[in-house]
């Protein structure tokens, strides 16, 4: 049995078990409301299936997601890159690019947020620009 099928099963069971026990908690004697109580124990471990499957089931979703976002990486091949020996200049027809990055205040200590901001992000765009090769 499909597991959202289980879900809806199980849901529909919870409903019957409500109307049941509203019904028999009216004036209810002593060894009704034993019963009573049994049955909504039953309820609780239902609603715990429950819960169960529509985890198993969204976790089943997040694998076929991230199965498929892998199976779309695989399209995109890095192109070899070799660097060019000598000047670089740029070539005439071709469209250019320049990456140039901010450099850090002079009157301040080196940090790490010096190298996000003035190196890094430079060079990701570099590096990914060749790997896709985009503009070099």
């Amino acid at each position: 049995m499909d597991p959202k099928q289980k879900i809806a099963q199980i849901e529909q069971l919870s409903r019957e078990l409500d109307v049941l026990l509203d019904q028999a908690t009216a004036n209810a004697p002593e060894r009704i409301q034993e019963s009573v109580k049994a049955l909504q124990t039953d309820k609780q471990k239902l609603i715990y299936q429950a819960n169960f499957l529509r985890r198993s089931v969204t976790a089943e979703k997040i694998e076929a997601e991230k199965n498929n976002v892998l199976s779309q990486f695989e399209r995109f091949k890095p192109t070899t890159y070799q660097a060019p020996n000598g000047q670089i200049l740029p070539k005439a027809g071709e469209q250019n690019i320049l990456v140039t990055s901010a450099l850090p205040y002079v009157n301040n200590v080196p940090h790490l947020g010096n190298v996000v901001g003035c190196v890094l992000s430079a060079d990701v765009f570099a590096r990914y620009s060749r790997l896709t090769g985009w503009f070099f």
